[in-house]
């Protein structure tokens, strides 16, 4: 069982029950760090007995300072087996392993993604990260280029992430089997008018530091780019399977093309930033 997950909120009533009620039976605490709310989402996280509230160091979200509160929560359960996720991911594990331990061969290992797509009445589709073209959407214009939405499980102290925790500074950490243990990204699952205004909250609600640097830089859209987002998703899972293994395969295993994917996300963030100073 995994000892701690830790999220982040602020005004997530409409998701904060099914996404505790979701993790509960897989975990022996839950660690929400608040932002802040000013609706009913401490109010319904203080129902469950497995929840323990938080509130934020900093008066805004800051990504920078966001990772260094989660960091320091990870380093009061050392020995515990842990992740940091969003109210948007669900760690996931398949029937058998509703009890799962996650043997891991070292202490640190990664989950790959899946993202869901679809309208509020339609049916829910699916497709892995490494999966998806994300040449086509750099060529549009989103910030969808690299598989960013992979998370660490570990029972170390705490990690040395990249901004936003979705890598690691200089380490190389294997997958557990995408059959066994996965996160599902759900921010355009039943997607509608109140998901397109919940992203524009967010934008809101991030600090001018965040909006002038390289990061958070996937909720700086507008409502044009959010639904764009969600096209290109619900594109890519409509695509062929055979397509799909194929970026898989270039996406996993072909270091030039990871290399140049890379690059253009590198290129990308600095056009972005370059943007973010001139308004």
């Amino acid at each position: 069982m995994i000892g701690v997950i830790i999220t982040h909120v602020r005004n997530e009533e409409g998701l904060i029950r099914g996404w505790i009620t979701h993790h509960e039976a897989l975990v022996k605490k839950i660690i929400l760090i608040d932002y802040q709310s000013s609706d009913r989402t401490v109010d319904i996280a203080k129902e469950f007995a497995c929840v323990e509230i938080q509130q934020s160091v900093d008066e805004k979200f800051d990504a920078v300072g966001c990772d260094r509160q989660v960091k320091a929560i990870e380093a009061l359960y050392p020995n515990d087996l842990k992740i940091a996720l969003t109210i948007t991911e669900y760690l996931c594990v398949s029937g058998e392993e509703k009890n799962i331990s996650f043997e891991l061969s070292n202490d640190i290992s990664r989950l790959r993604a899946k993202v869901l797509v679809n309208l509020i009445g339609d049916q829910v589709q699916t497709i892995w990260e490494d999966e998806i073209n994300y040449g086509k959407g750099f060529a549009l214009g989103l910030s969808t280029l690299w598989p960013v939405r992979q998370r660490f499980i570990h029972r170390t102290k705490t990690l040395e992430y990249q901004v936003g925790r979705h890598e690691l500074n200089g380490k190389s950490v294997e997958f557990i089997d995408r059959n066994v243990a996965w996160i599902e990204w759900r921010a355009f699952n039943n997607f509608d008018q109140g998901s397109i205004i919940r992203r524009q909250e967010i934008s809101k609600n991030i600090p001018k530091t965040d909006h002038t640097g390289c990061c958070a830089f996937q909720h700086r859209l507008n409502k044009k780019g959010i639904i764009g987002q969600f096209e290109f998703y619900k594109s890519q899972a409509n695509s062929e399977i055979c397509w799909r293994l194929i970026f898989r395969y270039l996406n996993t295993r072909n270091i030039f093309t990871r290399v140049l994917k890379r690059c253009l996300y590198i290129y990308y963030m600095f056009i972005m930033t370059i943007l973010a100073k001139k308004k």
